[in-house]
């Protein structure tokens, strides 16, 4: 009698650790799908969101423009920032924009300078600055912006930086975004390249 007692609280014992390890694997398993799932949402919500403000960079540097002053459409360029003249609100006078990468915070910003004062000037302290894409991961060897002059063809080097600014004729963007460095999926791309309507060697 006591030998089936025993027995039976062996059983009881192997069944409890079978019983506690499937519900530790199940609640792993449960854990990494979750995980999983909300690292897929923000990297498609990335993608999107990335898509769009490259979408509206391209736009924008398509026109780009001479200032109200009839300076030159691109002020400046490197590896990280583009500033440029663009009609960008739809009104009678180009605006000053700046793309730039700020490497502290890890984001993608945009300055925009509209004309104030009397006499009206770019005055670079009224600069508005938006935040585009956070959790940028570009680095020194993987530049955002490249550029290019009228004999482009597809696999060109890029300009060597500085650059002359009378010789760009086409801008290469390419954004990457890495939401968590120790979680999968791994670094999104967000690439384009935009011809500069206006500056165009054949018109």
């Amino acid at each position: 009698m006591s030998k089936q007692k025993g027995f039976a609280l062996v059983e009881l014992l192997v069944a409890m650790f079978i019983l506690v390890s499937i519900g530790a694997v199940s609640a792993w398993f449960a854990r990494n799908v979750i995980v999983y799932n909300a690292s897929s949402h923000d990297s498609l919500v990335a993608q999107l969101e990335g898509r769009r403000v490259i979408k509206t960079m391209v736009q924008e540097l398509r026109t780009t423009f001479p200032s109200a002053f009839g300076s030159y459409p691109i002020e400046s360029v490197s590896g990280d920032s583009i500033v440029f003249y663009a009609d960008i609100s739809g009104g009678s006078d180009t605006e000053r924009v700046r793309y730039f990468l700020d490497t502290p915070t890890r984001t993608l910003r945009k300055g925009v300078t509209a004309l104030s004062g009397n006499p009206p000037v770019y005055d670079t302290q009224n600069e508005t600055l938006f935040t585009l894409i956070t959790e940028v991961a570009n680095d020194p060897s993987t530049p955002v912006f490249e550029y290019f002059d009228a004999d482009y063809a597809g696999t060109t080097t890029p300009l060597a930086l500085p650059a002359d600014i009378s010789q760009i004729r086409l801008v290469k963007i390419n954004v990457l975004v890495d939401k968590d460095p120790n979680r999968s999926p791994n670094t999104i791309q967000l690439s384009s390249q935009v011809s500069l309507r206006n500056l165009k060697d054949n018109l």
